[in-house]
């Protein structure tokens, strides 16, 4: 048995029963599948560059609350640079990884949107 073979035909017969239900044809679903496929890779890229907006704020707020608290001894009557620190190191921990993962997401689904659509259909059939 000739698995590539058969997945391929039966994403092509998932393809024309979708095509079916909504009145398309198989060619025409394909295409709005794989314009679907460029289209969310470039929100992914968006997304991406707002998390390294948010990892640049956290890193601009860590490095605020230790100036701060160098200045202040950190003698605990100023709560706001701990936070600072606090918080601008998760955002920034957590703004970067999102946006690395954002980034390569994105540019696959620009690269290959084809591979994106095979991966959906192949889903959508349970493997």
């Amino acid at each position: 048995m000739d698995i590539p073979t058969t997945v391929s035909q039966t994403v092509g017969q998932l393809l024309d029963e979708l095509a079916t239900r909504f009145g398309a044809t198989a060619e025409h679903l394909y295409g709005v599948l794989v314009r679907q496929a460029v289209i969310h890779g470039w929100v992914t890229i968006v997304s991406a560059v707002a998390f390294l907006a948010l990892a640049v704020l956290g890193v601009l707020a860590f490095r605020w609350g230790i100036r701060t608290g160098q200045a202040s001894d950190w003698d605990g009557s100023d709560m706001l640079p701990y936070f600072a620190v606090i918080i601008g190191a998760v955002a920034a921990i957590i703004g970067g990884i999102l946006a690395v993962a954002g980034f390569i997401d994105g540019a696959a689904r620009l690269a290959n949107p084809e591979f994106w659509v095979f991966d959906y259909l192949s889903k959508l059939l349970g493997g």
